[in-house]
């Protein structure tokens, strides 16, 4: 839904663009003036679409920058947590593991106590 709001707001700025310069166009035919008079009018408004473009595409440039550095930032937010989480549970499992093979080991040691191996010197 996202992509049909970038791709409608393209095609309505060069709706845009394209209804001014058949105005413009149509207002040259319809409403002639001295050739200096047109020469300066079109050097004008050349001048001022030349500068409202070059806004537009350098606003343009740094809302995309800004976006792409705001989801760069997030990104490495989120491999940090993710890495820490992930160095907790490496710890936690090392713990556990360590726990239950001490119990394993205690419990071993105290079944070895009760039950002494047979040294076959019973027969003396």
């Amino acid at each position: 839904m996202g992509d049909e709001g970038r791709s409608s707001g393209a095609f309505t700025f060069f709706a845009f663009l394209l209804g001014t310069l058949t105005g413009a166009c149509l207002g040259l035919l319809l409403a002639p003036a001295a050739g200096h008079e047109t020469r300066k009018w079109i050097r004008d408004t050349s001048v001022a679409t030349k500068n409202r473009a070059e806004d537009f595409a350098q606003n343009t440039v740094q809302t995309g920058s800004e976006a792409v550095h705001k989801y760069v930032n997030l990104g490495k937010e989120q491999i940090h947590d993710t890495a820490q989480n992930l160095r907790a549970a490496v710890e936690a499992g090392k713990k556990a593991y360590g726990d239950k093979r001490e119990e394993i080991d205690s419990d071993l040691s105290h079944s070895g106590e009760e039950t002494a191996p047979d040294d076959g010197d019973d027969a003396a």
